[in-house]
């Protein structure tokens, strides 16, 4: 009986270990112009919904997040070109990319790599530190 709760606690170590491998903790929330909210969102979520933006509209923005302090977001459209902002934890960590030209398959990519915990998407672009 010893060995059977050993097992079974191995594999729940094992498991915790592995739910969290390359995820954010918790939910991650997509929020498209503060009127559509979408936990967990897939790749091709997010592709329909950045590429769905327009300028053409008031509100032209997407945010993804795992809280309200800590996340990624966009505002512009593809024709016009997009603004790349992240927060990390505190308005006092709020950055924008300086890059001129930010496409939609940059943005994009950068969802993607955020939801997956994958922080190279912050090298692509040169970013700087806002002060308020």
């Amino acid at each position: 009986s010893i060995i059977i709760i050993l097992i079974v606690l191995f594999g729940v170590y094992v498991w915790l270990s592995n739910r969290n491998k390359n995820k954010n903790y918790g939910a991650i929330v997509l929020n498209v112009c503060s009127a559509k909210k979408i936990n967990n969102p897939t790749d091709e979520q997010i592709r329909t919904e950045i590429t769905g933006l327009s300028t053409k509209n008031a509100d032209h923005f997407a945010i993804l997040g795992i809280s309200d302090m800590t996340y990624i977001q966009v505002s512009g459209d593809k024709n016009v070109g997009f603004i790349l902002e992240y927060q990390n934890g505190s308005i006092n960590e709020h950055y924008s990319a300086m890059d001129e030209k930010i496409t939609l398959e940059d943005v994009i990519d950068c969802f993607i790599k955020y939801r997956n915990n994958d922080s190279t998407w912050i090298s692509r672009f040169k970013f700087k530190k806002e002060t308020w």
